[in-house]
């Protein structure tokens, strides 16, 4: 059932229901993503220099931490 606006009279609840978006800043979720990316790049460099991954391996790791790095400073001149 809803209200007259269209609202649902109670917020659903349970495991996989979300009652409120996240208030984070997207500068923060970029940030920490670049750096799970950088961290990825350490671990599949050394999994590459023990022939255990491809090269293509840490090069999407290091496209990951420039578009990071891109989006990031792109934030930083836009955010107000």
């Amino acid at each position: 059932m809803s209200t007259s606006a269209g609202q649902p009279d109670e917020v659903p609840t349970g495991p996989l229901s979300v009652a409120a978006p996240l208030d984070v800043p997207m500068r923060t979720i970029t940030t920490v993503g670049t750096g799970l990316w950088a961290l990825g790049l350490v671990v599949t460099t050394i999994a590459w220099a023990t022939d255990h991954l491809p090269v293509a391996a840490p090069a999407t790791c290091v496209a990951g931490i420039l578009i990071g790095l891109y989006v990031v400073r792109w934030l930083r001149r836009h955010d107000s």
